[in-house]
């Protein structure tokens, strides 16, 4: 055999043992085939949601393709995510059947969770495992637990009940308080002063009452209806007109004393006729005491010159009046006839309706009036003899009047001004707490609680702090100014 048909013999052995080999290492080297499980689980993975006080149960279907006879379903501990809380083991409860299970037959496992001895509400994760034979299988699992309704409820219900209570305190009572304090407050000053107390003395023997006292019970009254009908701006201004009222006695408290006595004094000096009261005398006493009553609204200087004008008119209609009184006198003592008497008398009756009659204010008037009365009493004097003694007859000042009786200013009791304040100060500090802990708390809350590694960086976690509680609070305090100026209800 040739060397070239050798090789040609090598070459067609080596072929067919590599076609012989190469299926071999094919086979040996592909991977085996995938054995169909004994048991399989439905669901996959399984999550649990309850309300921590009760207990509620998930179902396992297991299907299975041979007998099964050792199964086991291990609970294991959940954790939360942070690794603080676990939801233990025992409160999981598979109940496993007490018969081996058929080959090809469904069988649904009841799995019990205790939640009513779960240690906090929160997401607990985990997993259940599932041993038979020389198998093992888990499920993932997921428990979440929240606190029982009636505590948020309750929570949620006195918030809302809060919210309620103070907007309404801000809308109503706080002005309402507001005003009663100031109330007190001008009370307790009215206390203090003599003329103004509602003890004094003074206006049981004055027939003119103090004006200032008078002005500023009204409108203490009309602050008490306001309040009654919950005006509340009516009530604000009311009081506001009463310490205005006040302020402007006690800057001038000795001139409007002096005033008002003197005011008094022209009460008394005005002439008493038991008959009539002559229009004369009508028109002085209602200004006079118009004067007195408007004072509050004007400044001393004002009053004193009505008083001055007043006291004129008084002493013009005294001087009058008493020539008059001394005209009667001469007509008694006149030695004329009968017919010229008669005549005299009506003359003197005329010159009498005059005066009555006369405008305070005439100046004109009562000088003619004065000169008509001095000539009928010369003419008069004239027919009296020399050695009378009713010439020169001064006639005396007459009776002055009673005192009137002093106004009875109803006394307008308001609610003492302590508890009212009260009040204001539980109201403000209870915001304050409330603003305390809810930024600082919602802060320490995002900055501290949820960082694991909070002190590390000293200046940066701590000036982080310091920087939340200035920005939350300027942030607060400039959303609560910019809702003010909206002029919503209740937030004035």
């Amino acid at each position: 055999m040739t060397k070239t048909g050798m090789i040609k013999q090598l070459k067609c052995a080596q072929r067919a043992l590599i076609a012989l080999i190469l299926p071999i290492l094919i086979f040996l080297s592909a991977p085996p085939a995938l054995a169909q499980p004994d048991l399989t689980i439905t669901p996959k993975s399984m999550t649990v949601a309850g309300t921590r006080g009760s207990s509620t149960s998930r179902s396992l279907l297991l299907r299975t393709t041979n007998t099964v006879n050792d199964l086991q379903i291990i609970s294991l501990d959940l954790n939360t995510q942070d690794g603080q809380e676990i939801f233990p083991a025992k409160l999981i409860q598979p109940t496993l059947p007490d018969e081996e299970i058929e080959a090809n037959s469904l069988l649904s496992i009841p799995i019990q969770f205790q939640l009513d001895d779960a240690p906090k509400s929160g997401e607990f994760s985990g997993e259940l495992l599932i041993k038979f034979s020389e198998t093992e299988l888990s499920v993932p699992l997921t428990v979440r637990i929240k606190d029982p309704f009636p505590i948020p409820l309750g929570i949620i219900s006195i918030g809302v009940i809060l919210s309620i209570a103070v907007s309404s305190y801000r809308s109503r009572g706080k002005l309402r308080d507001k005003i009663l304090v100031r109330v007190g407050q001008l009370r307790i000053q009215l206390r203090s002063d003599p003329q103004l107390a509602e003890t004094s003395l003074t206006d049981q023997f004055n027939s003119i009452p103090n004006p200032f006292k008078t002005r500023i019970e009204g409108h203490l009254l009309d602050v008490e209806m306001a309040l009654q009908g919950e005006r509340w701006n009516d009530g604000n201004q009311a009081i506001t007109q009463a310490e205005s009222v006040w302020l402007k006695w006690r800057k001038g408290r000795e001139d409007w004393l002096a005033l008002l006595n003197y005011g008094q004094t022209l009460e008394e000096k005005i002439p008493a006729t038991p008959d009539i009261d002559p229009p004369y005398l009508q028109s002085v006493r209602r200004n006079l005491q118009l004067a007195i009553r408007e004072a509050p609204d004007q400044n001393p200087q004002d009053l004193y010159q009505q008083l001055d004008d007043l006291a004129k008119q008084i002493n013009k209609y005294l001087q009058l009046d008493a020539k008059l009184r001394d005209l009667d006198n001469l007509l008694v003592e006149t030695t004329i006839s009968t017919q010229e008497l008669q005549s005299w008398q009506r003359q003197q009756k005329n010159l009498r309706n005059k005066l009555n009659n006369l405008e305070p204010t005439d100046k004109k008037a009562g000088q003619e009036l004065n000169g008509q009365i001095e000539k009928a009493i010369t003419l008069l004097a004239k027919q009296i003899p020399a050695n009378s003694t009713k010439l020169g007859f001064l006639i005396t000042q007459p009776e002055l009047l009673q005192k009137a009786p002093g106004i009875d200013t109803p006394r307008i009791v308001i609610q003492e001004p302590r508890l009212a304040e009260f009040r204001l100060w539980i109201f403000s500090a209870i915001s304050y707490a409330i603003a305390i802990v809810l930024l600082a708390g919602s802060g320490f809350i995002e900055l501290y609680t949820y960082k694991s590694t909070f002190g590390a960086n000293l200046w940066g976690d701590y000036g982080v702090l310091l920087a939340w509680g200035f920005g939350a609070e300027a942030s607060r305090d400039a959303i609560t100014k910019v809702v003010a100026n909206l002029d919503l209800p209740g937030l004035n």
